[in-house]
């Protein structure tokens, strides 16, 4: 290994360390406020800086994997209202978060694949809804629901608000 290559390991974990120690710090001050996990309003409170943090950050200590649940939940990033829903079986180990493991209709990346990778998550959820409600709606025959067409348009739109 040449002297270069060495020290761009060191500040690599020095990097690393700092990182898991900003994320292990941020956790902590929540579990002590009885603030985590986030049990409402999830989408909100993850795109906010600190827990976008953890939410993005990998390392050897904060590896995001998939943990089986005895009980399924509601997937924040495509919940629309309880009667359009996906529920998982699996959480996030870190984020301590239900999300789909499973693609919605033609969809690239799972719910838990875009927690995970994308810095903007009201973007995300904003995709996600949508795809949802259309993959409902193709799997009912076009038009089936006026209802599911009312909630894209106002997903579209801009004009839905997360009660």
């Amino acid at each position: 290994m040449t002297e270069n290559t060495e020290n761009d390991h060191r500040n690599e974990s020095h990097v690393t360390l700092h990182e898991d120690a900003v994320i292990g710090s941020t956790i902590e001050s929540r579990v002590a406020r009885d603030a985590w996990p986030p049990k409402q309003r999830r989408v909100q409170l993850f795109d906010r800086d600190d827990l976008t943090r953890v939410r993005l950050h990998s390392s050897l200590r904060y590896v995001h994997g998939e943990k089986k649940e005895s009980i399924r939940k509601s997937c924040p990033l495509c919940y629309i209202d309880n009667c359009q829903k996906r529920k998982s079986a699996f959480s996030c180990k870190v984020c301590k978060v239900p999300l789909c493991t499973t693609k919605i209709g033609t969809a690239t990346l799972t719910c838990f694949e875009l927690w995970h990778s994308r810095p903007d998550l009201e973007a995300a959820y904003t995709e996600q809804r949508a795809a949802l409600v259309t993959a409902r709606d193709d799997s009912r025959g076009r038009g089936a629901h006026e209802h599911s067409r009312s909630i894209r348009r106002r997903i579209i739109d801009g004009s839905w608000k997360d009660g």
